[in-house]
This record gives C-alpha cells, sequence and structure tokens, in this order.
C-alpha cells in the first residue's frame, strides 16, 4: 500500500521539465542551440557525451548556460537540456523516436552565478531531483529520485536491475584518486550500486588496458571475482612497455558484453 501512494504521489507531482522555451530556473532566459548526432539511438547519453567532445564543439563552447537540442541523422529531436558547456545543469528531457518524451528530469543548477571551475566544485552532470519516466504513448511508467547526485529510490521498481554507478574501494575505502601504484592495482574492489533488488539481467566482466604511446597495447578480460589476480607487471611485459614510461591503466566495465562504465587511472611506479 505504502508504495502505491507514493507512486500515485510520483504521478501527481512529477512534470515535464520543459514547459516552455525559457525553462523555470534559476538562471536568466536561456539561448538555444542546436547539436546534430550522428547516431540515432536516443538511449545512448555516453556516446552523446562523447560525441559532443569529438566534433561541433564551438557550439557546445558557447553555451555558458543555454538550452542545447541534440538531432539525430533525421533531424529529430532526441534529446534537450540545459548546459553550461559539455556539463548538464538543470532540465532535460529525452524523446522517443515518434517525438514522444521518453525521460524528464533535472540535474543539480549552479546557483551560485560563478561558473569557474564547476566540475571541481560538484556542479557538473549531477542528478537531483525527480526524474519521470514514460511510455512511447506518453504515459508515466515510473519514477527515480535523486538528491545531489545520490540515487535515493525508485517507485515502483522495475522488473530488470539496473545500475547507477560503480564504485572503486580499496581496503574497504572509496577510491577517487587519479594514479594508483602498480601493485596496489590487485587490491582495486569494483562494486556496483543498484536501483532495485533486481538482478537477473546483470552478467558483468571487466575488459583492462595497459597503454603507453608508443607501445602496443595489452588487454584482458576478468569476472569481478577473478580481477583481484590481474598481474599488471606481466601485463605491461608482455606489451614490451618499460617500468619507468608513463602508462595508463583502463578499466572498462561490460554487462552482456555491452560497455556500462570505465575508469581511467595513472599507474604510479
Amino acid at each position: 500500500m505504502k508504495k502505491t501512494v507514493l507512486f500515485l504521489i510520483c504521478l501527481i507531482t512529477s512534470t515535464i521539465g520543459f514547459s516552455q522555451e525559457d525553462v523555470a530556473s534559476n538562471y536568466k532566459r536561456l539561448k538555444t542551440e542546436k547539436f546534430h548526432e550522428r547516431h540515432s539511438d536516443p538511449s545512448a547519453l555516453s556516446r552523446l557525451l562523447f560525441n559532443m567532445r569529438k566534433s561541433n564543439y564551438k557550439t557546445i563552447a558557447n553555451c555558458t548556460p543555454c538550452i542545447l537540442k541534440y538531432y539525430d541523422e533525421n533531424n529529430k529531436l532526441i534529446h534537450k537540456a540545459v548546459q553550461y558547456t559539455d556539463c548538464w545543469v538543470g532540465a532535460f528531457e529525452e524523446y522517443y523516436p515518434n517525438g514522444k518524451v521518453k525521460l524528464s528530469g533535472q540535474y543539480l543548477e549552479n546557483t551560485t552565478g560563478n561558473w569557474e571551475n564547476i566540475y571541481e566544485r560538484g556542479y557538473c552532470n549531477v542528478p537531483d531531483g525527480i526524474w519521470t519516466y514514460f511510455n512511447e504513448k506518453g504515459d508515466k511508467t515510473y519514477c527515480e529520485y535523486w538528491e545531489k547526485g545520490e540515487f535515493i529510490k525508485q517507485l515502483p521498481e522495475q522488473d530488470l536491475a539496473e545500475i547507477w554507478k560503480f564504485e572503486l574501494l580499496l581496503n574497504e575505502e572509496k577510491f577517487e584518486k587519479k594514479q594508483i601504484p602498480i601493485h596496489e592495482i590487485k587490491n582495486l574492489v569494483v562494486t556496483p550500486r543498484f536501483k532495485n533488488e533486481n538482478r537477473s539481467n546483470i552478467n558483468l566482466t571487466l575488459k583492462v588496458w595497459v597503454y603507453s604511446e608508443g607501445y602496443p597495447s595489452n588487454s584482458l578480460l576478468f569476472t569481478l571475482d577473478s580481477f583481484k589476480n590481474i598481474d599488471v607487471p606481466k601485463m605491461l611485459e608482455d606489451a614490451g612497455i618499460p617500468s619507468d614510461v608513463p602508462t595508463i591503466f583502463i578499466l572498462q566495465i561490460l554487462n552482456n558484453q555491452k560497455i556500462i562504465d570505465r575508469f581511467i587511472l595513472d599507474i604510479g611506479k
């Protein structure tokens, strides 16, 4: 009964983020810019981020902030967001191919008026508030609740497992540094954080690389458990990378062979 009541509240109170072009926010009236995406998959947000760094950067660089509209190769609107350059800093919407809203949500707004170093200050791509999901007919199906980047709950819980983030733990503490000593890599624990209790569609694997410019890269596959047996010095040796050369360690996380997250660390000798 409690979950039913909460879901009804979700359906009643959550609204589409863009009711008009000048969204209600802590910002002044925002201009609108257009970005033409090469890929038509509206759910591939990581791909959107990747491509917006590779092309049309002038448009993104001039978004300070603005409403940025993403269009596919058929000139259909697939995503719209309040951004400051490549950081999401307000309301956003995703769209189905038929034009109906697929997801409406919010990222943390920068209320300070200061846009310097917003990533370091915690104002870049931070989920916040209610995220509402819709079916292709436009009906609301479920809601998610976020608070300054932390996932709170999903109502109702969905039938498929969903991971909202991965954490690296070292000696049972969260590891957030950009460099790791080579002998500590095997002690890293990759920890998924789930949105619900379901686990039916989860099959996680890790693909790791060692890379140094001018040398061939070397990659291996692991399960979450077998990762503790990784031998990075051996991987460097097999790739012909000297121990005193700056090297990058790339950890790619896959679910059912689909990439869902990655970590990139400098290896400290």
